[in-house]
This record gives C-alpha cells, structure tokens and sequence, in this order.
C-alpha cells in the first residue's frame, strides 16, 4: 500500500538567533503558527519553540510542495506577529531553515521533543534530536 504523505520536522531561527520569544510570546507565535496552518491545509501535528527558534512537526501530502509551506510558515507568521507588537518587538527571520523526514514510529517522539523545548534548553545540555529520553 502506498503512502500518501510523509512526516518533516523544521526548525528556523531569528535573525542572528536574538532572544525575542518569552514563554508568553512564543505560546503567541505557535498559535499565529497553527491558524496559519489550518487555513492553508497543512496538517500540524506539533509547534513550539525557545527563545530564539521555532520547530513544527508536518504531516504533508505528497502534493504538498514543502519550500512552498515553509515560506507562507515564516513569512505570515512574521507578518501576524509583528502587527500586533510594539516595534522594538518585531521580529525577522533567519535565512533558510532546517527539515528532515521523521519515521512514523518516532512521530510520538519528536512531538514530546517539540512539547518540551523549554524544559530541554533550560535543563540540560543536549545533542540535537537526542530523542532517547523521550521515548
């Protein structure tokens, strides 16, 4: 049986990585993040972040081109965002972002790791998508 989608984990930045996202501003982002995403039918399983970056978990259909959602993900939620902030609050992002497709017997795993980005920067030092905790 085929399959018709497959599952990417992004992450993308700020600008020369500032620190802008406190915990209420970044709950503020996901959710610009997750109404951006369901206007534009694109399945969010996952979104959240730290202080200077922002990670999402996809479900996309193989008609989904994914260049095309990570430029309407970041440049809309940018837009929302800085509409609503004073300007010494406006954020931009960083050029570029980072993706890599996620087995589905991980999916679990990485949505904990999104979950948890405070709890993880703020805790211990870590190896990138270490997700041996998490299982």
């Amino acid at each position: 049986m085929p399959i018709d989608y497959i599952y990417i984990h992004i992450v993308w930045s700020t600008k020369n990585r500032h620190a802008v996202f406190s915990p209420e501003e970044m709950i503020k982002m996901s959710k610009i993040i997750d109404d951006i995403a369901t206007k534009n039918k694109i399945f969010l399983l996952a979104v959240n972040g730290y202080k200077d970056h922002i990670h999402c978990l996809l479900q996309l259909k193989r008609s989904q081109s994914l260049s095309s959602i990570i430029q309407r993900l970041k440049g809309s939620s940018s837009f929302i965002y800085n509409k609503s902030v004073a300007n010494e609050q406006k954020i931009q992002w960083q050029r570029g972002s980072f993706s890599e497709s996620v087995q589905p017997e991980a999916v679990e795993k990485v949505i904990k790791y999104i979950r948890y980005q405070e709890h993880i920067h703020r805790n211990r030092e870590f190896k990138f998508l270490d997700f041996k905790h998490w299982g």
